[in-house]
């Protein structure tokens, strides 16, 4: 392999590996039981985001400050887009859950219509 080729995997591996495996970290981070753990990417990025713009050596103007914020803060929507993804679903499988009779799927039946009654009229 020669040094272009070199190159360009590493460039290729850093501009769509890092952040395919960051999208897919924030998926299974957010199907955990507890709603946190699905937070932390987005807030880190947002994070990020503020120190960025507050780190802006030269006086800037109010649009550069607006485009920073908005371009930098992509990443962070698209987290969160995964994150209420799958709460959003987990939340209709487990009141789906709650609605079926739990046990062997078998409905409890009314002192009026047990068998033990029928049987002795």
């Amino acid at each position: 392999m020669n040094s272009s080729n070199t190159n360009f995997t590493v460039l290729l591996f850093f501009s769509l590996g890092i952040p395919v495996a960051l999208l897919l970290l924030e998926f299974v981070l957010s199907r955990a039981e507890s709603a946190v753990p699905g937070l932390v990417l987005p807030g880190l990025h947002a994070l990020f985001t503020v120190l960025s713009v507050l780190m802006m050596v030269q006086p800037v103007s109010t649009f550069t400050v607006v485009t920073t914020l908005l371009l930098y803060n992509i990443p962070t929507a698209l987290y969160l887009a995964i994150y209420f993804a799958v709460r959003s679903r987990r939340r209709k499988k487990k009141a789906a859950g709650a609605d079926e009779p739990s046990g062997s799927g078998l409905t409890s039946a009314s002192p009026n219509s047990s068998g033990a009654e029928n049987k002795k009229q």
